[in-house]
């Protein structure tokens, strides 16, 4: 199988349209905040103290702007996910796409013919990730029985928060497990295949934790260094800026850095860490089959895995949970949120 970095050197076109939104949803919303900024500068000319006002207009504008990325998020950048997932399938088994197609193109392609729509893939895509984190949950609880042993407690909340940093990116590798199989076979039940993908995982998470830990300390060194980089460039500039309105650029320039360190993160750490999720799920679980066993104690224990389950065309009988299990079920109740 091909390494997580020529994965990506083939699929620089999805990265350079993520890297072109996000740069321009960044620069968007700064100039949107430097607007703000600059009426908030004027009403504490003309009005003296408005600081209720100027909160007011802050808050405003941030809702604005989460806003405006949700909307960009759910009818643009799940097409683009969804698309890349395709190719990288595609390459993964293949080795190239079709020849005379553009990757993008070709990766719509496919996912309209998987999905049919882009509601499908998301209402799979979000189900699949609440599950996959319930399950990381539960998953995480079952080792509360080591907590006796001296340093266990440290060592498990620590692979917990590196498999959490992981998870983001866990709903991709499951869907573009349904991808190769509805790819494989047009029948194939997109649900029941999800459900199975998540079983996958729960079954096979050990054996990702080098993955995933080396795409949790690349995406906070990574944001961190982003942040602060472009960070002291912009107070530097402020401090330069001799003006009653000193505070709201500096607030301003510590927004701009966590927004264009956002844009870096989603742009440019996400496909990378999604691309080595992926090759690294395929790996482990390769040749795998979902545990039935472990298939009825998920149903038991997460709300989301469940409907996930039930969701399937073909109904199918929940699998009682075994009972010889080596440690105790958690209490659904709090899983089903």
């Amino acid at each position: 199988m091909k390494g997580t970095w020529e994965l990506l050197k083939q699929t620089t076109p999805f990265i350079w349209m993520r890297m072109l939104i996000y740069l321009m949803f960044a620069v968007g919303s700064v100039l949107l905040l430097a607007i703000v900024v600059g009426l908030s500068a004027l009403l504490i000319k003309w009005f003296g103290d408005s600081s209720i006002l100027i909160l007011f207009l802050l808050l405003a504008t941030l809702g604005i702007i989460f806003t405006a990325f949700r909307l960009l998020e759910r009818y643009v950048l799940y097409l683009l996910k969804a698309a890349h997932i395709a190719v990288l399938i595609e390459l993964i088994d293949h080795g190239q796409v079709p020849d005379g197609k553009g990757q993008i193109a070709y990766g719509k392609e496919r996912v309209s013919a998987m999905f049919g729509t882009t509601s499908i893939f998301f209402a799979v895509d979000q189900l699949v990730s609440a599950s996959v984190k319930q399950i990381h949950k539960w998953l995480m609880r079952l080792g509360d029985f080591l907590n006796v042993i001296p340093g266990a407690k440290i060592i498990i909340s620590i692979i917990s928060s590196v498999l959490g940093v992981a998870l983001n990116y866990i709903d991709e590798a499951v869907l573009s497990r349904v991808m190769k199989h509805k790819k494989e076979d047009p029948e194939t039940n997109v649900w029941k295949t999800s459900a199975d993908g998540v079983v996958l995982y729960a079954q096979s998470w050990k054996g990702m934790i080098g993955t995933a830990t080396g795409v949790a300390l690349f995406s906070i060194v990574l944001s961190i260094a982003t942040f602060f980089i472009t960070l002291f460039p912009l107070l530097a500039l402020v401090n330069r800026i001799n003006d009653d309105a000193g505070a709201l650029l500096g607030a301003l320039a510590f927004i701009s850095a966590l927004s264009i360190s956002f844009a870096v993160k989603k742009a440019l750490v996400d496909p990378i860490a999604t691309i080595a999720m992926i090759r690294t799920y395929h790996l482990k679980t390769a040749g795998v089959t979902p545990s039935i066993d472990l298939m009825g104690k998920m149903v038991a224990v997460s709300a989301k895995f469940k409907e996930l389950f039930h969701r399937s065309d073909n109904e199918q009988p929940i699998p009682a949970p075994a009972t010889n299990t080596f440690a105790p079920v958690p209490d659904t109740n709090q899983f089903s949120q």
